[in-house]
Parts: C-alpha cells; sequence; structure tokens
C-alpha cells in the first residue's frame, strides 16, 4: 500500500517555488540597471529552445538559476552563449561570491 502525504508535497513545492522566486528576485537587484560593470541584463529570455532567468547580449551570456544541481542539461546551448548555472541556494547564501564569478567573466571578456 503506497501513501503519499500530499499536503508535505505542496509545502515542500512552495517552499522551493519561494526559494527560487527569492533568488531570482536578489539577483535581479546586482544586476538591473547597469549595476553589473556597466552591462545590461534582461529577465526572462529564450534562446532557441533554451531559457535563461537574465541574459546580457552585450556579453552574449545567460543566467539560469535552479532549485537543485541538475544532471544532464535537456537543451543544448546555443552558439556563441556562455551560460552561467547557479542554485537558488548558492545565490541566497553566496551572493558575493555569485557575484565574483559573473565579475570575473566581465573582465575576461573584455580582455579578449
Amino acid at each position: 500500500m503506497e501513501t503519499t502525504n500530499k499536503p508535505i508535497l505542496r509545502i515542500f513545492s512552495k517552499r522551493m517555488d519561494d526559494l527560487q522566486m527569492r533568488a531570482q528576485v536578489l539577483l535581479w537587484l546586482e544586476l538591473r540597471s547597469k549595476q553589473m560593470m556597466g552591462y545590461t541584463f534582461i529577465q526572462e529570455r529564450s534562446i532557441d529552445q533554451m531559457k535563461f532567468d537574465f541574459f546580457c547580449a552585450d556579453l552574449m551570456l545567460g543566467i539560469q538559476i535552479y532549485e537543485r544541481p541538475q544532471g544532464k542539461r535537456s537543451a543544448e546551448v546555443p552558439q556563441g552563449i556562455t551560460v552561467f548555472r547557479f542554485t537558488a541556494e548558492q545565490i541566497c547564501e553566496e551572493m558575493q561570491e555569485v557575484l565574483r564569478h559573473i565579475e570575473n567573466y566581465i573582465q575576461y571578456y573584455e580582455r579578449r
């Protein structure tokens, strides 16, 4: 006999949705209005089959946020785009490290 506790699953799902939303808002507060070294990032961008939570066309940089680390990627990365994938937990708990990672990429991109 299989039993499931749907109310607990709903609470867990809601908590993960809340974490995902919180991570998106926190990162957006750091990226909006050219705050990231003068570059413009936009929210919710799809290119080919791939969805990005944030995208910078000048840098060809897409950022995806996941609830938990992902295994195999289902969509192929469009040619010429660099993709950063962060967990919602990384963004909420290690924001400075996430921002440093993005800044390091920008510095590398500008030196090319």
